[in-house]
Parts: structure tokens; C-alpha cells; sequence
């Protein structure tokens, strides 16, 4: 997970006077004849009742309608309807994870003597993620390690205790990698021992963290978490990871955290997005052929050599854009059915067009038209 670019926003703050803001009730006192007042959906005026001016019992008025753009349903009118989609992958998240009960996951934590977290409920950022797939098997055990610098030597034994040389790659140096120096311990990883099953997240805690938003609403937990889950569906399979397009791996983790972290609120996961896409909005690197080129690389499908080339950041902003997408179609399900798919033996390209019913070749050219628009 790579620290990302976070943004200013401004508040307007504007002075309303005192009378607006008072409660009206019927029977209260009121100061004009004929004067109203609008209160918790019901709109009163000011009657005359006996010598003495009250408020009558006023009548409900109906909410004013806002006029939310309507979501896609499939790549037919995705084009045509690319502004709902935020609002369309937020809802369809929203109301699984409040319609599903979480699974007993049962974290193992680890503390380093000299750390302290800074996200001290991570049970409740596990919980969200879990409840987002309700239907899909999760690790079969999941450890996380806090640490800071000092730590370092005290994680890496913790780490190797449970993944040892079976984390598919050289983890002698895992620890260390994410928190090289005191002011520079900001930074997770995800790994799942292959023969025991059991995934485990380094998790750091550095003194740089304690300020940014990933750290302290447990957006970092709930990616890595759902990290673990991705690898859960490959379980058996000689699928890995570089199989599937890096772009996917990350972004749909960057999209997990932010809805399920921010499932109460589309304002605060707009917040969150924004965040994210800050660098790739202001450089405006991307147009529709380039999309083509980031998406549809030469490895896909094959490793991860061609985002090598990129900024490390595009596999996670435009990642994240591209699985709303997908998300606002048919759901945070899409996301995982890709997985399992390939799993069986599909390739990737034949993973999307079983979830979606269109050919990756001419998926991709749809998905690159919206993503330049919405990039601008």
C-alpha cells in the first residue's frame, strides 16, 4: 500500500441568524401575524389565538428532490450515464454491507513493545470489509503486526514466524522495506504463507502516520484485509497474483476501503476519492488512447512488468476508478467473481466477459471513454 497524496479542502462557513436556527413547535409564542417558519419538515405560521400570536400546527412539507444522476446498467449506457456511476458503485456497496452479517473473523494482533496503533479498533475495519462480501471464503487465519522503527527486528521474527520462506517471494527483509527510518514508517504489506493458508499484514506505525487519513480511519486495514480476501478466492489454483492485472489487484483494494469504510456516508466517500486522485487529476497525463495502453498492457494477464514504467500511484488511482466502474454495473460481487473465475483456469480476459457479458477488447474502449471524461 503506497502513502498517498492527500488534499486541502476548504469550508465555507456562513453566519445564519439566531431566529433560524430556533425550534418552532405548535403553541409556541411567534412575533408577526401571518409570518412562517419551516421545522423539521413541517412549515409553520404565525396564528392569532385568543389576545396571544402562536404557532399553529403547521402542515409537512415535502423534501425538495435533488436531481442525482442516474446510474448505468450496462455497458450499453455506461457512456451515456459515466456521472452516476460514483453514486451507483456506493449504493450497491452501502447496501450489502448493511444488509449482511460479519463472519466471526478473529484477528491475531501483534504490538510491538515500543509501538502504539493508530487505528486501535481494527476488528471494526475487518468487520466492514467483511460484510461487503458476505458470500466469499476469507483466510483461513489473519495476523496483524503493528510496529514502528524500533520494532523492526521484533517484526520481522513475528512475520517469520508465520510465513517463513512460503510467502511465494524473498521476505528476509519485509520489515525493514516498510520502515526503513523513523520518519519514514508509513506503509502496510499483505502476505499469505502458501502451504498453511494463513495471511498476515505488517502494519506500521510511525509517527508520520498519526496525521493521515489511511492510518487513522482504518482505510489501511480494511485494504489489506480485503487483500487477503482476493488471495482466499485463488486458494488451490496456480493462479498468482501477477496473473492478474496490478491495476486490479490495487484499485479494487483502494475501492474496498474507501466503501466500506465510508458505507454511511456518499459525501465522506467522495472525500476519500478525491483524495486519492488528486496527482492524477492535476498532471492530466491520461487520455482515452493512453487509458487504452495503461489497461489493456502488453503482460496483462501475464505479470506486472508493464506498470513498471508508470508511477506506482496509476495502479491504484486509475485501478480504483475502473472497479467503481465495474462495482456501479453489477456490484462489489463483480469484483471477486473476476477472481474466482480465473481461478478455475480463465484468463483474465475471460474472467471480465464472463461477469460482464462484453469482450475484454471492447470493454476496455468503453471504460477508457469514461475514465478521460471523468479525468477531464
Amino acid at each position: 500500500m503506497k502513502r498517498v497524496v492527500s488534499v486541502l479542502i476548504a469550508i465555507a462557513v456562513f453566519t445564519l441568524p439566531l431566529n433560524a436556527l430556533a425550534a418552532v413547535k405548535a403553541g409556541a409564542t411567534c412575533s408577526k401575524l401571518g409570518a412562517t417558519s419551516t421545522y423539521l419538515g413541517k412549515k409553520y405560521t404565525c396564528v392569532k389565538s385568543g389576545k396571544k400570536l402562536v404557532w399553529n400546527k403547521g402542515v409537512t412539507v415535502s423534501p425538495i428532490k435533488v436531481n442525482v444522476p442516474a446510474g448505468p446498467t450496462s455497458f450499453d449506457d455506461l457512456e451515456a450515464k459515466y456521472s452516476g456511476v460514483p453514486e451507483a458503485a456506493w449504493k450497491k456497496s452501502s447496501a450489502v454491507l448493511n444488509g449482511s452479517k460479519a463472519k466471526n473473523v478473529q484477528p491475531t494482533i501483534l504490538i510491538g513493545p515500543n509501538s502504539k496503533p493508530i487505528y486501535e479498533i481494527p476488528q471494526v475495519a475487518i468487520s466492514q470489509v467483511s460484510r461487503m462480501f458476505p458470500n466469499y471464503k476469507e483466510a483461513k487465519e489473519f495476523v496483524l503486526i503493528y510496529y514502528n522503527f524500533q520494532d523492526v527486528v521484533w517484526a520481522q521474527e513475528q512475520f517469520d514466524k508465520y510465513i517463513g520462506k512460503n510467502g511465494g517471494y524473498d521476505t528476509s527483509g519485509e520489515a525493514k522495506k516498510l520502515c526503513p527510518g523513523e520518519r519514514s514508517c508509513n506503509s502496510a504489506s499483505s502476505v499469505r504463507n502458501l502451504v498453511t493458508r494463513v495471511s498476515v499484514v505488517l502494519m506500521t506505525a510511525g509517527p508520520d502516520s498519526r496525521n493521515d487519513r489511511h492510518f487513522t480511519s482504518g482505510a489501511i486495514e480494511a485494504h489489506e484485509y480485503f487483500h487477503t480476501i482476493q488471495d482466499a478466492q485463488l486458494e488451490g489454483s496456480n493462479v498468482n497474483n501477477g496473473m492478474i492485472p496490478r491495476w486490479f489487484i490495487e484499485g479494487s483494494a483502494s475501492f474496498v476501503e474507501m466503501a466500506s469504510i465510508n458505507y454511511d456516508s456518499f459525501d465522506k466517500y467522495k472525500l476519500a476519492k478525491a483524495s486519492l486522485l488528486t496527482e492524477l487529476f492535476y498532471r492530466k497525463e491520461f487520455n482515452e488512447q493512453k487509458l487504452i495502453q495503461f489497461l489493456d498492457a502488453p503482460s496483462l494477464g501475464k505479470d506486472w512488468s508493464s506498470w513498471d514504467s508508470y508511477s506506482t500511484q496509476r495502479v491504484y488511482d486509475i485501478g480504483m476508478m475502473v472497479t467503481e466502474i465495474m462495482v456501479s454495473l453489477k456490484g462489489p460481487e463483480s469484483i471477486l467473481e473476476q477472481n474466482k473465475y480465473m481461478a478455475s483456469g480463465m484468463t483474465y480476459q475471460q474472467a471480465f466477459e464472463k461477469v460482464f457479458g462484453i469482450s475484454w477488447a471492447d470493454g476496455v474502449k468503453v471504460i477508457a471513454k469514461v475514465l478521460a471524461k471523468q479525468i477531464g
